[in-house]
């Protein structure tokens, strides 16, 4: 800020789902952490309209808010044509292993789902980065003879997602807002999935309700509701095959249309434009 105020130049910035409170907390600062940053900045961006809210909340001045959501590039991914396997449903999350990400509700809702319905399968692709949590996951799986549950905690490159999607009939990923406050934005990999064709399981957790539209382009519960969760899994596992399809189009549609990475580019472009102009000497 000493060198910005120094050479007289605006500045943007942009908040995601790790800077709202986890760095607060981290820092020890409290509240007023932002303050200085706020009444300096000139203006800052948000994934959706709960950033906005968030930020509000925190004391920033509204009319320095801007929304530019995520976005993704829809020619890396994929759109296949694709049936629901009868009786079958591949259950797929990727994810790094972190407590956010809601895996131990994942796998409640599974067990819950696979005492009735053993047809349904669930593979989870994630880094390992908080190996107390991996050993949990593991520990229940076993406990709970959950054996045909995949684990793989192998790194995977982008351009594998095409045929880790195409091997899957739904994408489950019901984040959450775990004690260290490290809450989420819009996971990517959720509209990652959607453009692959996958039906999104989630939860009413930040602006994933903007990415993911409920009983539109999948169903959405409230955080750590696994028997909410296991609900729709069966629902979506019972669903006849025109109202999958459905699901499928619309969620290829949404992202496409909605968070794609050149039109986004295109708004940050001219939200740069409209303030170097305005801040011209």
């Amino acid at each position: 800020m000493k060198i910005l105020k120094a050479l007289r130049l605006p500045l943007v910035v942009s908040i995601l789902g790790y800077d709202y409170e986890m760095v607060v907390v981290k820092s020890g600062l409290g509240p007023g952490y932002y303050e200085k940053l706020f009444d300096f900045a000139t203006a800052f961006t948000v994934g959706g309209p709960s950033g906005v809210k968030k930020l509000i909340e925190m004391g920033c001045p509204k009319e320095k808010i801007h929304i530019i959501s995520l976005a993704v590039d829809p020619e890396q991914i994929s759109f296949e044509k694709g049936k629901k396997r009868n009786d079958k449903l591949k259950l797929l999350q990727i994810a790094t292993i972190t407590d956010k990400k809601g895996y131990l509700t994942t796998l409640n809702a599974y067990k819950l789902a696979k005492k009735h319905y053993p047809n349904i399968t669930l593979t989870i692709i994630g880094e390992p980065l908080d190996p107390i949590l991996v050993e949990t996951m593991e520990e229940f799986i076993v406990s709970n003879h959950l054996t045909d549950v995949k684990l793989d905690f192998e790194i995977k490159s982008y351009k594998e997602l095409n045929s880790i999607f195409q091997m899957h009939d739904v994408f489950i990923h019901p984040s959450k807002t775990p004690p260290s406050k490290d809450r989420e934005t819009a996971p990517v990999i959720m509209m990652d999935a959607q453009l692959a064709g996958l039906p999104v399981l989630s939860t009413f957790h930040a602006d994933i309700p903007e990415i993911v539209l409920h009983g539109k382009t999948g169903f959405l519960v409230e955080e750590e509701d696994f028997e909410a969760l296991s609900d729709s899994i069966v629902k979506f596992l019972k669903m006849e095959e025109i109202e999958f399809q459905s699901f499928r189009k619309n969620a290829r549609n949404h992202i496409e249309t909605n968070f794609n990475a050149k039109d986004k580019a295109l708004e940050l472009y001219n939200l740069y434009g409209k303030i170097v102009k305005q801040n011209e000497i």
